[in-house]
């Protein structure tokens, strides 16, 4: 699998490499194409070059102003330099250009989130929704949303919808277990825990949370299961929560 990994990796390495010649040709031949201008944005944020794509996507819209798709990818490379504000005024533009394309709402979201504006970001994310349905990450994003606004029952209803989009993300599950230990239903925080490590059983702090909550409903003889399951995983386990258990226990392993 590790061999399958870096070869796919080395393909993809290898094959923006000619894309982008390809599109450097192009830009030398037409240099008032801003389309080119854009694919070798596109591009170069692939690869992580954002100060390549921001010139690239800079020019695609001096020739180009008024085309949506490249002011949400310009607005996404704000967003990936930590630049909200600009995120938001780019993707209100593209909105106000094509409001049924759901990319610039996802970056504004997230660029309201961060300001800590989580009405505007819910209302992005439920625009999301809107126009793509099948968008599990935006209904895990706008659960997180109303888990920071209190307001746990619609988080976990978007939480569910994801998993029922998505069960393959052991991170909702793992967030559904934070919640629900927040409540104080443990039932449902084993029940979710059980889910988690089912979908990724090597991570040894799926094994450490679940271990928690048999200590808190005092199911001491599983805990020390899991406790020793972190172990065969070498991870680390919180001193303070080993004296516990043992005190809770009676025993040291």
């Amino acid at each position: 699998m590790a061999k399958y990994q870096k070869f796919i990796s080395v393909f993809f390495l290898s094959l923006s490499v000619i894309l982008l010649s390809v599109l450097n040709c192009q830009a030398q031949v037409n240099k008032e194409d801003w389309k080119t201008y854009y694919d070798r944005a596109y591009v170069y944020v692939k690869n992580g070059n954002l100060d390549q794509a921001l010139s690239d996507i800079n020019q695609s819209i001096a020739l180009m102003p008024n085309c949506s798709f490249s002011l949400s990818l310009r607005g996404y490379i704000y967003l990936l330099e930590k630049q909200n504000d600009k995120t938001i005024v780019d993707c209100t533009k593209s909105i106000e250009i094509d409001p049924k394309d759901e990319n610039p709402y996802r970056y504004r979201a997230q660029a309201y989130a961060r300001e800590k504006n989580y009405v505007n970001a819910i209302s992005d994310y439920s625009k999301v929704i809107e126009i793509n349905p099948k968008n599990a990450d935006a209904y895990f994003r706008r659960g997180l949303m109303y888990a920071v606004e209190h307001n746990d029952d619609a988080a976990i209803k978007d939480y569910n919808k994801s998993i029922e989009i998505d069960p393959s993300n052991s991170v909702v599950y793992g967030t559904l277990v934070a919640v629900f230990m927040v409540k104080k239903d443990y039932n449902n925080a084993l029940l979710y825990a059980n889910r988690t490590i089912e979908r990724n059983p090597k991570e040894f702090i799926n094994y450490f949370t679940r271990a928690m909550i048999y200590f808190i409903i005092k199911d001491f003889d599983k805990a020390w299961i899991d406790v020793h399951k972190v172990e065969s995983l070498n991870g680390f386990l919180d001193p303070e929560f080993l004296e516990k258990l043992k005190r809770a226990s009676g025993r040291d392993g």
